[in-house]
């Protein structure tokens, strides 16, 4: 059953928002402990470029959505796609950092 309640609306968008920040933060020290020392700021900072370009364009397509289709589902099942789609992005590129930090460990302390 779905509820199309004003506060279930505004619970929802206020959680999406709070996680989102706490998101933001995590991947900053994610970012910041996937490079070496002498890319890090580049890498960081080219992360939270990304992140403003996102943070532009989002507000502007999901006017468009809305728009276009008359109603908040379209933007709602476009955010969870998106949603979806970096953490199973971030999921893999979990692995594979940490195998790399693992074995940078162990072969700086073998020598």
């Amino acid at each position: 059953m779905f509820l199309n309640d004003h506060l279930v609306n505004v619970t929802c968008v206020a959680a999406a928002g709070f996680f989102m920040i706490g998101a933001q933060f995590v991947l900053n020290n994610f970012t910041a402990a996937a490079y070496e020392t002498n890319v890090r700021a580049t890498a960081v900072g080219m992360e939270l470029g990304v992140g403003r370009v996102g943070a532009i364009l989002g507000p502007f397509v999901a006017g468009a959505l809305q728009q276009n289709y008359q109603s908040a589902l379209p933007m709602f099942v476009s955010i969870g796609l998106a949603a979806l789609a970096a953490g199973g992005i971030i999921l893999f590129a979990g692995r594979s950092s940490t195998e790399t930090n693992t074995e940078r460990l162990a072969a700086s302390t073998a020598a």
